[in-house]
């Protein structure tokens, strides 16, 4: 089985791609949303409600970093409730779960993860919500359910941390083969960071030195 921590800076490395990838996931939204929203209020009326969406946004963030739970939940709750169109909604969503998995509180992460497959209206972000379902199955010790939700997911985006997850998946069922065929597929990718080849690196290392002779 893989150390803690390696699944340590595995999470952390999830957790990092939420926040890198903010201002992207942002960009897309506003394209999709204003295109789809503008038949529903007047680009006054639209803008305001992006405003306060906003506003309410820059609330989560703050309360998460003086750890304020309370007031995460709350502003979370306001955005899901009235301002599900913007996408600020699923942004702060994606905040506040990232935020309840930190701090190991599967169960309430995953119910906002649920939120995000249901409501979210753009594709990657539910691809992210099925990567997120993948990964609580993990953390929860469901590795056949990980995998299974692993499928789901099209998104090229997300494809190196697809399948390194389907990699500590495989070596936990103790399908040894398969989990050192993808190690040894993902270190043949051109396009990793030396920080997450290191990870791969000992990962692959431990399987292979923990094996029978």
């Amino acid at each position: 089985m893989l150390n803690e921590k390696h699944d340590d800076q595995f999470v952390d490395n999830l957790m990092g791609f939420w926040l890198q990838n903010k201002k992207v996931l942002l960009g897309i939204f506003l394209t999709i949303v204003t295109g789809i929203s503008v038949h529903s209020y007047s680009n006054y009326r639209f803008q305001q409600y992006l405003l306060a969406a906003s506003e309410h946004y820059q609330t989560v963030v703050d309360a998460i970093n003086r750890q304020d739970e309370v007031s995460v939940q709350h502003t979370v709750n306001i955005l899901q409730k009235d301002y599900k169109k913007s996408p600020y909604a699923a942004l702060a969503t994606m905040s506040l779960g990232s935020y309840l998995m930190k701090n190991n509180k599967i169960e309430d992460a995953a119910q906002q993860v649920d939120w995000l497959a249901q409501k979210a209206s753009v594709p990657i972000i539910k691809s992210l919500a099925f990567f997120k379902k993948a990964e609580l199955a993990y953390l929860n010790q469901d590795y056949q359910g990980s995998l299974t939700a692993l499928k789901e997911l099209n998104e090229d985006s997300l494809v190196i941390m697809k399948e390194h997850l389907e990699a500590k998946n495989y070596a936990q069922l103790h399908e040894i083969d398969k989990a050192l065929a993808q190690y040894e597929h993902l270190l043949e990718r051109d396009n990793l960071d030396e920080a997450h080849k290191a990870i791969l690196v000992a990962e692959y290392n431990y399987l292979v030195l923990t094996q029978p002779s």
